[in-house]
């Protein structure tokens, strides 16, 4: 059975995916990183992704590189 999101989380969703402009690895990398997480997580990273749009995904992604 798929999951769906609280009726409150479909605002932030939204405004996340339009952040990412539809690229499916920073999609699939805030979304592990917001998977079961508080509204305000999902607030506070927003707000941090329009500071520094990218810096968290880029931080994420050279964490996985070093990791291989």
């Amino acid at each position: 059975m798929k999951e769906v999101p609280d009726e409150c989380f479909k605002d932030l969703m939204l405004e996340i995916v339009s952040h990412a402009k539809g690229h499916p690895l920073a999609l699939k990398v805030w979304g592990s990183s917001l998977h079961g997480k508080s509204i305000i997580v999902w607030r506070s990273a927003l707000d941090r992704m329009k500071k520094n749009p990218g810096s968290e995904i880029i931080e994420n992604l050279k964490i996985s590189y070093d990791g291989l």
